[in-house]
């Protein structure tokens, strides 16, 4: 009788709740789907004209920035280098992210992906992505049923 009480006591099971609960559910112990954040400081934000992403890039320069286009799935990555000996460092305070990152997004064809502008400035990578202008419908072509 005790094993069973013991298999039903959520509490020793927490870590398994995931398997039942809802994703969405702030009471989990997993971090719910949507409170899912990037691990790189990066904002997106869009326009008429474009949409835009800002990727903090601290200290780093623009041939150390991949930017790469392949089936409308743009990726940006750094690898970071090595440049220090952390046990020869004396480090007060490490509060700047310099650490190497791979981001991915997958756009529609509405974006044009050919045209993508890049700029590197003040520590901020900014990267536009125009819109593909509208195409005018096509005329309905009507087909008689015989």
């Amino acid at each position: 009788m005790t094993n069973i009480t013991r298999f039903l006591d959520h509490n020793a099971f927490e870590p398994w709740d995931v398997l039942f609960k809802d994703l969405f559910i702030r009471d989990s112990f997993f971090l719910p789907a949507a409170d899912i954040k990037p691990s790189y400081p990066t904002d997106i934000y869009e326009d008429d004209k474009s949409v835009t992403i800002e990727v903090a890039a601290t200290g780093l320069d623009k041939n150390d920035i991949e930017i790469e286009e392949q089936d409308g799935l743009l990726t940006i990555s750094y690898d970071k280098k090595e440049d220090y000996n952390k046990d020869k460092c004396n480090c007060i305070q490490r509060g700047i992210t310099r650490k190497s990152f791979n981001l991915s997004w997958k756009f529609s064809e509405k974006f044009d992906l050919k045209n993508i502008d890049a700029k590197l400035d003040k520590g901020i990578l900014k990267i536009f992505i125009p819109k593909q202008e509208e195409k005018p419908a096509l005329p309905k072509n009507t087909i008689q049923i015989k």
